[in-house]
């Protein structure tokens, strides 16, 4: 703000009484409290929904679905949230967009590791916590680089780097 970029804030907390910042906020906590849907959402799945609507009022035609709902429903079994009408769409839809090879190199490389057709429990017991670990030891960055390889070589790499890092 201080440079005159405007800042936009996506969240899917309760912001505390009195530290709502100064800027755009997008967060179900502050207009959604009725809408069981809208407060189930991860925050992958706020910036997912914004993301697609705003391709949607400037008429894009991209895959935006096709190659970002997959990532929405992994951080939805990720952060564990409930099982609410929308978050069953996400996870489901996004599951059968995985099975149908509409996923990213890096959740296909990891289909492949597994070499069977991923699931919920595969998600929220091992590829999820493989990633999140990156988070949580301070090496997001590890995280990034699996998720936008497209190279064989990195995608192995990375993901081996990722499965010591959880362990």
């Amino acid at each position: 703000q201080s440079k005159g970029v405007e800042v936009i804030i996506t969240d899917h907390h309760a912001p505390k009484k009195g530290q709502v910042p100064d800027c755009l906020i997008v967060d179900p906590w502050l207009n959604d409290l009725n809408d069981d849907n809208a407060l189930g959402l991860c925050g992958a799945a706020v910036a997912y929904k914004i993301c697609g609507r705003l391709l949607e009022l400037y008429e894009d035609d991209s895959n935006f679905i096709l190659n970002y709902l997959p990532n929405a429903a992994i951080a939805t079994i990720t952060d564990m949230m409930p099982a609410t009408q929308e978050n069953i769409g996400l996870v489901s839809y996004g599951l059968w967009l995985i099975k149908n090879g509409y996923a990213s190199e890096a959740i296909n490389h990891y289909k492949a590791y597994v070499n069977k057709e991923i699931t919920v429990k595969d998600i929220a017991f091992e590829i999820g916590p493989q990633i999140n670990a990156c988070g949580r030891m301070g090496n997001i960055e590890l995280a990034t680089n699996f998720m936008f390889a497209t190279d064989e070589d990195e995608l192995e790499y990375f993901y081996n780097e990722m499965i010591n890092l959880n362990e």
